[in-house]
């Protein structure tokens, strides 16, 4: 089973891909960058994309036992296997 199984939200369109060099288990951190809303937050490998479900800006904050490293802002929804990749080392 996987943790989005239980979201009953449409995604509208998904962040780009999250490549981490190693092993790549990290916590993700999805804010709406309107309302400062947390959208959700999950724990995940790399190399993933996340979806969105509305089409404002979004913020992805990422860290390897909770989220504390933002790693981009003004995300907004695009479609799935695009290609687009944030490559980014933990610290």
């Amino acid at each position: 089973m996987n943790q989005r199984d239980n979201d009953g939200r449409k995604a509208i369109g998904w962040t780009p891909q999250i490549g981490i060099p190693g092993d790549g288990g990290i916590v993700v951190k999805i804010v709406n960058d309107e309302t400062g809303e947390t959208v959700y937050t999950v724990a995940t490998s790399g190399g993933r994309e996340h979806p969105l479900y509305d089409n404002t800006k979004h913020s992805i904050i990422i860290g390897k036992q909770k989220p504390n490293q933002k790693i981009a802002e003004g995300v907004r929804p695009e479609e799935a296997d695009n290609g687009n990749v944030i490559l980014i080392s933990l610290d």
